[in-house]
């Protein structure tokens, strides 16, 4: 919900025409990649603990398809946290290489409508 609200905020102070500038892109977006990195390495652990439970009960080959499914969690938040720190570092030190990653960010995000067995990558902006 936070993360929803920074977002908004960040949207409103790129077009508003204000006075007032607090800065809240860079707590929304650091915020934004540590949950990333956060939840992929929990669900990963998870994963992993749940593959060993499988293993010793039924044996290596019934526990192969735990392996893939994290690979895939993996590689699905990897694009955008990689992405999201450069674009932090960028941000913070103020260098122009965050208007060429601004694009990218949102184009990495990985969104996923109500159903969560649906997740869709939007890699349209990076010509793939």
């Amino acid at each position: 919900m936070y993360l929803t609200a920074c977002s908004i905020i960040v949207e409103y102070q790129s077009t508003a025409q204000t006075s007032v500038v607090i800065d809240f892109a860079l707590p929304y977006f650091s915020l934004s990649v540590a949950l990333t990195i956060i939840a992929t390495v929990l669900i990963t652990v998870r994963l992993m603990a749940g593959r060993r439970v499988v293993q010793k009960v039924l044996g290596t080959s019934h526990s192969a398809p735990y392996v893939s499914i994290a690979a895939m969690i993996i590689e699905s938040a990897a694009l955008y946290s990689i992405v999201g720190i450069f674009f932090i570092a960028f941000l913070a030190t103020g260098n122009p290489g965050q208007n060429v990653l601004n694009p990218m960010v949102g184009q990495a995000m990985v969104r996923h409508p109500r159903s969560s067995s649906n997740f869709t990558l939007t890699l349209t902006g990076l010509g793939f």
